[in-house]
């Protein structure tokens, strides 16, 4: 992502009409899972070593607003396997101040995790910058979708909820950078408003 950002003029010049379009002002980050863990970063979490300290600061202050769905939750309540296997994970969230909506669902059961579908929420929960969670009715870690272009396989297929769940996300980004814009508040007037909603949004 910070080779991304890094790049800026070398994209304007290599698309055809793009040069001077691009508003460097309003960058937002988003992941998914693994993704979503390099995005945490990004916003300003930290690693925490083994010898409990923090571990490199790779926060770009550039990053206005972030997404991250299914993020992973706190070190303490990994497995013993993931704790040997993905040390990275055991990450602090109370340095990430940057605006950001953390969307779960409270069906994703992770063998990495002994808590559960909360483990997904902790981004939410620990960070001072995150302050909305949508939470998916029955979402596991696809939150309904597939995991790739051309890919086929997922566990809780649910077009419904994909589309849910891009409406609210780009709904949220769209106010975070034009906070004279309500379009976030009328996404969520509506996913709430269902007779039968599909989830939750939360804020703290």
């Amino acid at each position: 992502m910070k080779c991304i950002l890094n790049q800026f003029d070398f994209i304007e010049n290599s698309v055809f009409g793009l040069k001077g379009r691009l508003d460097r002002s309003r960058i937002a980050a988003a992941g998914h899972s693994f993704g979503a863990h390099m995005t945490v970063m990004l916003l300003g979490a930290r690693v925490i070593d083994s010898d409990g300290s923090l571990g490199e600061d790779f926060f770009d202050s550039r990053i206005k607003a972030g997404v991250l769905l299914c993020a992973g939750g706190r070190g303490k309540s990994l497995t013993s396997f993931a704790v040997e296997h993905f040390p990275s994970r055991n990450q602090s969230y109370a340095e990430m101040t940057t605006p950001t909506l953390v969307v779960a669902g409270d069906k994703d059961h992770s063998s990495i995790t002994s808590l559960g579908p909360e483990w997904f929420t902790d981004a939410y929960t620990l960070s001072p910058g995150a302050e909305w969670l949508v939470t998916t009715f029955g979402g596991e870690h696809m939150l309904g979708g597939i995991s790739g272009y051309l890919v086929t396989e997922t566990t809780d297929e649910n077009p419904e909820r994909v589309e849910a769940v891009q409406r609210l996300t780009c709904a949220y980004l769209r106010s975070a950078l034009y906070p004279a814009d309500n379009t976030w508040a009328a996404a969520r007037a509506a996913f709430m408003g269902c007779p039968d909603p599909a989830g939750r949004v939360d804020r703290k």
